[in-house]
């Protein structure tokens, strides 16, 4: 993941001969509160129906509160990879963009980037979850794709990574550590459920929804961070 965080530098090295773009202020406090707090959200939106309506199962409050202790320990490693990708995603090319780039572009396209950078890991080394490579490229392009617009906003918004950097963090650690291993799958769970389900695929489209135009409010007259 910091190989996406190191060629985003390296550019910078050499075109701009600093590092000032990457926005690594610390930011206004309520945007890292709305990144930390909306993956719970969402994850709860797509997994307690799942659970309900039994699509899947759940595994019970005893692996519930093992997985929430996990997820603690780990979320300094899941926020130290997430920071990798977001220097070069959120710290290099959104505000690079910007500058030059209609609004939708500045949403869409680095989550085009993004989701398309994971392909190979999807196609080649069973980055997936039992589910044929169409649709699992299908619906993790249209989850990240919507993030992306919203982190887009996070960024141009707050001026600094720190927002995206939690957000991507939390959601890794959150769907991957909790909502995930608490899901005793079924058939049909994993078309629904994990980041390559339907579930998130809606969360992903209806975030892009809400904050794609948004974005074109946005300046980065100062994006130094």
């Amino acid at each position: 993941m910091w190989s996406v965080g190191f060629a985003g530098c390296i550019a910078l090295i050499i075109i701009d001969r600093s590092l000032g773009d990457l926005g690594l202020k610390v930011g206004s406090p309520k945007y890292v509160i709305l990144a930390l707090t909306l993956p719970i959200v969402y994850g709860v939106a797509v997994y307690v129906p799942v659970w309900t309506f039994q699509l899947g199962r759940f595994a019970g409050a005893s692996m519930l509160r093992a997985a929430i202790v996990s997820a603690v320990i780990h979320s300094p490693l899941h926020l130290l990879a997430a920071a990798g990708e977001e220097l070069g995603w959120r710290g290099v090319l959104v505000p690079n963009l910007a500058r030059t780039a209609d609004a939708k572009y500045v949403a869409f396209l680095p989550g085009a980037i993004w989701a398309l950078w994971h392909y190979p890991d999807i196609l080649f080394f069973d980055y997936n979850v039992g589910t044929p490579w169409p649709f699992a490229l299908i619906y993790f392009s249209v989850s990240l794709i919507g993030q992306s617009a919203f982190l887009s906003r996070l960024r141009l918004a707050s001026g600094s990574i720190l927002p995206a950097v939690a957000f991507h963090g939390v959601h890794n650690s959150v769907i991957w550590d909790i909502f995930d291993r608490v899901t005793e799958r079924s058939a049909v769970t994993v078309y629904i459920s994990t980041e390559f389900g339907a579930g998130l695929s809606v969360i992903g489209a209806a975030l892009g929804y809400l904050f794609w135009s948004k974005v074109r409010s946005l300046g980065i007259e100062n994006p130094k961070g």
